[in-house]
């Protein structure tokens, strides 16, 4: 078990970017992410772990990216990271939080994605199509980090 403690980070590419959502789930999904991270760090034997939150933008994408140093997701369970009751060396859960995040993520005709590999940590990447419309909100993402620390 590492004793270093989490250090997290947040870029963003400047631009505002408009989504149509449903706050209280996206922000759900984006802390469910946040907490897969941080739970595969805590066993990791990572010297400096960190968690990225990144966000960027197109003219039609909202794309918000949650990144770790980690291990990696282990080769045995990718295909399957979305289905409920996957998990692995977890001390917490019973794996079926990427199932939800999914879930939310398809109700706001998003797409959801990872990248991993052996030691050089995972990304997932939510991605939310842009609208401008009176029911618009802006996602506030330094509330989100502050309440992991």
């Amino acid at each position: 078990m590492q004793n270093s403690p989490i250090h997290y980070r947040a870029l963003f590419d400047g631009r505002e970017a408009m989504v149509r959502v449903d706050k209280r789930k996206i922000i759900r999904a984006i802390l469910n992410l946040i907490n897969n991270a941080r739970e595969a760090l805590v066993n990791s034997p990572v010297l400096k772990p960190e968690i990225y939150l990144r966000i960027d933008s197109t003219s039609e994408w909202l794309n918000i990216h949650v990144s770790d140093n980690g291990p990696g997701i282990p080769e045995a369970i990718r295909h399957k990271i979305f289905e409920p009751f996957i998990t692995a060396g977890k001390e917490k859960g019973i794996g079926i939080g990427l199932c939800v995040v999914r879930k939310i993520v398809e109700e706001h005709n998003g797409t959801l994605w990872f990248t991993t590999g052996p030691g050089c940590g995972t990304t997932f990447t939510l991605r939310l199509p842009n609208s401008v419309s009176s029911q618009s909100v802006v996602l506030p993402a330094e509330p989100i980090l502050k309440a992991q620390n």
